[in-house]
């Protein structure tokens, strides 16, 4: 069954202190904080497929180390390819492109691959590392590929969580085991706290599969191999 925000913060709320509207203007920040947190959670933890999308970025002569766009949390794998050609840009790890490539990765060219992504905290937003470092004749020109992005948090009353709507009832028992754990009696917290973690399990069920697995570079699949355009598509531990 579809919720909506509102929906999911009254049956927190019913839980926790009553009826939203009966509830103090702090008290209804904190159960709109524990619904995002919930959804944050689970988003993080499942790669749904309505978080998916593909990203375009576009390269400069002498810069190999690329911004992602905000919320970006993931690339998916093998999906990446150089537009101009259609040639597909190999996942490998910077070690494994400085022992394979030799110098290659102090050289300008069309990308052939880009390394594990790297955070930078000033931004908040995650960067890859692209080889060979682009020239003059890759400026301008565009790589893609496909990426997950973490969900902006939800704001509006009628604002729909991006999850299945078999999902979407897990989210108040996720705000109740991560924001209120404190505010109800220890077996109404244990009736919360198993349906949160059978919620969890059910949610993976609906997780979008990841696309090819990491190989060395001298055994890359990507050589030579071309991909079509792409279409449009904290809490760290659970309380028990």
């Amino acid at each position: 069954m579809q919720r909506t925000f509102r929906n999911l913060q009254d049956s927190v709320a019913i839980h926790v202190a009553g009826p939203v509207s009966n509830m103090s203007t702090d008290l209804k920040t904190q159960v709109k904080y524990a619904v995002n947190s919930a959804l944050s959670f689970l988003t993080n933890r499942i790669r749904f497929q309505q978080l998916k999308t593909d990203i375009t970025i576009t390269l400069f002569n002498g810069q190999n180390v690329y911004e992602l766009p905000d919320r970006v949390s993931h690339v998916v794998k093998n999906t990446a390819y150089y537009v101009p050609t259609g040639r597909a840009i190999g996942d490998v790890m910077e070690q494994e492109w400085n022992l394979h490539g030799q110098n290659a990765r102090n050289d300008n060219g069309a990308p052939e691959a880009f390394s594990d992504f790297d955070y930078n905290p000033v931004t908040n937003k995650l960067r890859i590392k692209v080889y060979p470092t682009p020239g003059s004749s890759e400026d301008g020109k565009a790589i893609k590929m496909y990426a997950y992005k973490s969900p902006a948090a939800m704001s509006d009353d009628d604002d729909i969580p991006p999850l299945p709507e078999q999902l979407h009832e897990i989210l108040v028992h996720g705000a109740i085991i991560l924001g209120f754990s404190n505010f109800i009696d220890q077996q109404s917290l244990l009736v919360h706290s198993q349906a949160w973690q059978q919620g969890i399990r059910q949610a993976s069920r609906f997780k979008d599969p990841m696309m090819g697995r990491r190989r060395p570079l001298k055994q890359s699949p990507h050589q030579g191999r071309r991909f079509g355009a792409l279409s449009n598509v904290d809490f760290d531990t659970l309380r028990s």
